[in-house]
């Protein structure tokens, strides 16, 4: 009986982080695409907050690259 409820509780577990990961990947295109059509201060938005609300995913670890990438384009 525990070794079930444990394997629920860890699949249950790797299911909401594969869908953590899969919305930070869909806010994270969307940002992409707002940036590949000139909308810069959307996308920065959206960026943000995918690293807001998904920190310790991929997706998150590349908005973070873009926002770097952003600013410095800004500053120049």
């Amino acid at each position: 009986m525990n070794r079930s409820l444990l394997a629920i509780g860890f699949a249950a577990l790797l299911s909401s982080c594969a869908g953590s990961e899969g919305k930070a990947r869909e806010m994270a295109d969307h940002a992409a695409f707002e940036e590949a059509q000139g909308n810069i201060p959307n996308a920065t938005k959206l960026y943000q907050r995918v690293v807001e609300k998904y920190p310790d995913t991929e997706a998150a670890a590349e908005a973070r690259a873009r926002l770097s990438e952003l600013s410095s384009e800004t500053e120049s």
